[in-house]
């Protein structure tokens, strides 16, 4: 089993026993521990956890708000994160600077940054994974992080959030009609949407899948990434339709589905994040890539994306200022293109401007 990573690496992120500003090109990870049975990958600002078969999380890169550990070092190098051993790990989450664990039980695990109250505790709680917070939730099936905000899925379909709230991004107005102008530090219901399957958390707007393939988003609308309507969009939002089984990823600032192999995008594109080579600046609907087909998994970083394909290949277009598309350059990259891996891939991860794919050892 071999882990790669590329891409921004001032904090050590990618693992590769160094900081650097970029690496252009897939790199095996160097780590303390022998990487065996990965079952899941996720990424940060400037950090990665790693999350193996025995429910172990290792963790490389920024540790500014303790999202790694309880010191506030940086680590180059995938490191086991202790503090997190009694719980039976099953999934992990990264937001911008914190970190979240979902046990076997469906409760969630959370440290790093509070600041925005985040993690969905008081803000004036220091949270490290030595004394990590273990959420009063419903069972939680999945969770997604932003910038500065969090949504969960219960096992009843509803949705939870907490964080920021100022944009709308956590889907709830105050009894005053507006959208609250304070974070909020415990979770919240999100009403007008029922039945939902999964979220996707961007930098300052939010997306929903139900169980029958409708797509809702609330929150920052400014760059489309919410499809057509006003700037802002405080409560949920119908903005499209797809097969049931789907898959919703949100960047920074513009929005996927992956429905049967295909993939569709809509917000920003100044990066060329949308992959349908054209020159405009944003696309306000839901408009399907025509050359990219059989898709298994989809990731968005901030502003670039990496699709695994069926046959184990790796894609990759949109922003590339650190070299987190992997071609060997830092031009953004304007329609998908096949990242250069020694093998086939099984399972692909992004953090904001980094990049990883994992080839298992079968």
């Amino acid at each position: 089993m071999k882990l790669y990573s590329w891409g921004a690496n001032s904090y050590g992120q990618l693992s590769h026993g160094m900081q650097s500003e970029q690496c252009l090109y897939p790199t095996e990870l160097v780590t303390t521990n022998t990487l065996e049975n990965v079952v899941a990958v996720a990424g940060g600002g400037g950090h990665t956890l790693v999350l193996d078969s025995n429910g172990s999380v290792l963790g490389a890169g920024s540790n500014s708000h303790g999202q790694l550990a309880d010191s506030s070092h940086n680590t180059t190098v995938l490191v086991r994160l202790q503090g997190l051993q009694e719980f039976s790990v099953t999934g992990v989450e990264c937001g911008w600077d914190s970190s979240y664990a979902i046990t076997r039980t469906g409760s969630v695990v959370a440290w790093g940054s509070n600041k925005y109250g985040q993690l969905g505790v008081s803000k004036e709680k220091v949270v490290t994974t030595k004394h990590p917070v273990v959420l009063d939730t419903p069972t939680i099936m999945q969770i997604s992080a932003g910038l500065r905000h969090t949504a969960m899925v219960s096992s009843d379909g509803h949705v939870l959030t907490c964080g920021q709230a100022s944009r709308g991004q956590l889907g709830v107005i105050g009894a005053d009609g507006n959208v609250p102008k304070t974070d909020c530090d415990s979770l919240v219901r999100v009403e007008g949407v029922e039945d939902v399957c999964q979220v996707a958390c961007g930098q300052h707007h939010t997306l929903a899948l139900t169980a029958d393939g409708r797509v809702y988003g609330w929150g920052d609308n400014r760059r489309g990434q919410l499809g057509q309507g006003p700037h802002h969009i405080p409560t949920p939002h119908l903005i499209t339709t797809c097969e049931p089984g789907a898959t919703i990823k949100a960047g920074w600032t513009h929005s996927a589905v992956l429905s049967g192999g295909k993939l569709t995008t809509w917000g920003r594109n100044s990066y060329s994040q949308l992959g349908h080579s054209c020159d405009q600046e944003r696309v306000d609907r839901p408009t399907q890539l025509t050359d990219l087909r059989g898709v298994a998994q989809l990731e968005l970083g901030s502003e670039h994306n990496l699709a695994l394909l069926d046959n184990g290949e790796v894609w990759t277009w949109g922003w590339n200022e650190h070299g987190n598309c992997g071609t060997g350059t830092v031009e953004n990259v304007a329609v998908p293109q096949l990242v250069n891996l020694p093998s086939s891939m099984s399972l692909i991860a992004a953090g904001a401007g980094h990049s990883l794919a994992l080839k298992s050892s079968s």
